[in-house]
Protein backbone atom coordinates (compact mmCIF):
# COMPACT_ATOMS: atom_id res chain seq x y z
CA UNK A 1 0.00 0.00 0.00
CA UNK A 2 2.77 2.44 0.70
CA UNK A 3 4.72 1.71 -2.49
CA UNK A 4 1.77 2.37 -4.56
CA UNK A 5 1.24 5.48 -2.76
CA UNK A 6 4.79 6.65 -3.21
CA UNK A 7 4.61 5.46 -6.99
CA UNK A 8 1.27 7.79 -7.82
CA UNK A 9 2.72 10.49 -5.63
CA UNK A 10 5.84 10.57 -7.77
CA UNK A 11 3.54 10.32 -11.08
CA UNK A 12 1.47 13.30 -9.89
CA UNK A 13 4.97 15.19 -9.40
CA UNK A 14 6.36 14.11 -12.70
CA UNK A 15 3.20 15.53 -14.28
CA UNK A 16 2.83 18.70 -12.63
CA UNK A 17 6.59 19.34 -13.59
CA UNK A 18 6.41 18.42 -17.50
CA UNK A 19 3.63 20.23 -17.82
CA UNK A 20 5.70 23.78 -16.42
CA UNK A 21 8.64 22.49 -18.68
CA UNK A 22 6.47 22.08 -21.57
CA UNK A 23 4.54 25.44 -20.83
CA UNK A 24 6.74 27.83 -22.55
CA UNK A 25 5.83 30.14 -25.70
CA UNK A 26 7.25 29.86 -28.79
CA UNK A 27 8.77 32.51 -28.77
CA UNK A 28 11.27 32.38 -25.54
CA UNK A 29 12.10 28.78 -27.13
CA UNK A 30 13.17 30.08 -30.36
CA UNK A 31 15.27 32.30 -28.02
CA UNK A 32 16.88 30.20 -25.85
CA UNK A 33 17.29 27.64 -29.11
CA UNK A 34 19.34 30.90 -30.62
CA UNK A 35 21.29 31.78 -27.34
CA UNK A 36 22.69 28.10 -27.39
CA UNK A 37 23.21 28.40 -30.72
CA UNK A 38 24.96 31.56 -30.86
CA UNK A 39 26.80 30.87 -27.91
CA UNK A 40 29.55 33.81 -26.69
CA UNK A 41 31.88 33.65 -29.63
CA UNK A 42 32.11 31.45 -33.18
CA UNK A 43 34.24 30.32 -35.74
CA UNK A 44 33.07 28.89 -38.55
CA UNK A 45 34.35 27.67 -41.97
CA UNK A 46 31.80 26.98 -44.72
CA UNK A 47 31.47 26.49 -48.33
CA UNK A 48 28.38 28.84 -50.40
CA UNK A 49 27.45 26.45 -53.07
CA UNK A 50 25.11 28.57 -56.12
CA UNK A 51 23.72 26.49 -58.61
CA UNK A 52 21.54 27.98 -61.78
CA UNK A 53 20.79 26.64 -64.72
CA UNK A 54 23.15 27.81 -67.07
CA UNK A 55 26.29 28.13 -64.04
CA UNK A 56 27.48 27.37 -61.48
CA UNK A 57 29.63 29.11 -58.63
CA UNK A 58 30.99 27.77 -54.88
CA UNK A 59 32.15 30.42 -52.63
CA UNK A 60 34.52 29.52 -49.31
CA UNK A 61 34.13 32.05 -46.39
CA UNK A 62 35.32 32.13 -42.73
CA UNK A 63 33.81 33.68 -40.25
CA UNK A 64 34.63 35.13 -36.63
CA UNK A 65 31.92 36.85 -34.77
CA UNK A 66 31.50 37.29 -30.88
CA UNK A 67 28.05 37.52 -29.50
CA UNK A 68 26.04 39.44 -32.25
CA UNK A 69 27.79 43.05 -32.00
CA UNK A 70 30.59 41.60 -33.59
CA UNK A 71 31.51 39.64 -36.68
CA UNK A 72 33.93 39.28 -39.81
CA UNK A 73 33.37 37.58 -43.02
CA UNK A 74 36.60 36.72 -44.82
CA UNK A 75 36.34 35.21 -47.94
CA UNK A 76 38.83 32.66 -49.26
CA UNK A 77 37.65 31.54 -52.52
CA UNK A 78 37.37 31.60 -55.48
CA UNK A 79 40.87 33.77 -56.95
CA UNK A 80 38.94 37.12 -57.81
CA UNK A 81 36.90 37.29 -54.56
CA UNK A 82 39.86 36.43 -52.12
CA UNK A 83 40.67 38.95 -49.40
CA UNK A 84 37.44 40.41 -49.65
CA UNK A 85 36.79 41.01 -45.50
CA UNK A 86 33.27 42.35 -44.40
CA UNK A 87 33.27 43.99 -40.46
CA UNK A 88 30.35 44.45 -38.18
CA UNK A 89 31.04 46.37 -35.24
CA UNK A 90 28.13 47.13 -33.29
CA UNK A 91 26.03 49.19 -35.47
CA UNK A 92 28.38 49.86 -38.20
CA UNK A 93 29.72 47.64 -41.02
CA UNK A 94 32.93 47.93 -43.12
CA UNK A 95 34.36 46.85 -46.45
CA UNK A 96 38.06 45.88 -46.71
CA UNK A 97 40.05 44.41 -49.65
CA UNK A 98 43.50 42.62 -48.62
CA UNK A 99 44.67 43.15 -52.20
CA UNK A 100 44.29 47.49 -52.46
CA UNK A 101 43.93 48.38 -48.96
CA UNK A 102 40.89 50.13 -49.55
CA UNK A 103 38.06 50.05 -47.21
CA UNK A 104 34.59 51.14 -47.27
CA UNK A 105 32.51 51.73 -44.09
CA UNK A 106 28.91 52.13 -43.65
CA UNK A 107 27.04 53.13 -40.39
CA UNK A 108 23.88 52.89 -39.81
CA UNK A 109 22.10 55.60 -37.30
Amino acid sequence: MIARTCVWNFVILLIIFTNQAFSQDALSIIKKADEKMRGTTAKVEMTINTIRPSWKRSMQLKVWSKGTDYSMVLISSPAKDKGVSFLKRKRSLELATLRSKESLSFHRP
